[in-house]
């Protein structure tokens, strides 16, 4: 009942053909996942060349070829980090910090 029509009107139109807000909120983790890795610290929120980059894909003034092109180097730079991240969580750490804070046991 929330959804905001307005959001497919250039879809719909043949503009684009691409759900550019996902897109947006796609490389806005990207940019923020390179941040973490290169600086230790997410990006939560954007200013200058950033954010207008991330306004101009929301808007739909990049070609969808011209994003995904830009994904991948994007993708690229992530996957040239050496992170101590680990791929996967310890799940029994993550339950028992979750039954610590709930319910402090």
């Amino acid at each position: 009942k929330n959804r905001n029509d307005d959001r497919w009107i250039m879809q719909e139109r043949g503009e684009i053909d691409y759900d550019s807000k996902n897109m947006m909120h796609c490389f806005r983790l990207l940019i923020s996942g390179i941040n973490v890795l290169k600086n230790g610290e997410p990006i939560v929120r954007f200013s200058g060349d950033e954010l207008k980059f991330l306004m101009d894909i929301r808007n739909g003034k990049f070609e969808y070829d011209y994003i995904m092109n830009l994904v991948d180097e994007k993708m690229n730079e992530l996957d040239s980090f050496n992170s101590s991240i680990p791929y996967s969580v310890d799940i029994e750490k993550i339950n028992q910090l979750y039954k610590l804070l709930m319910f402090g046991a």
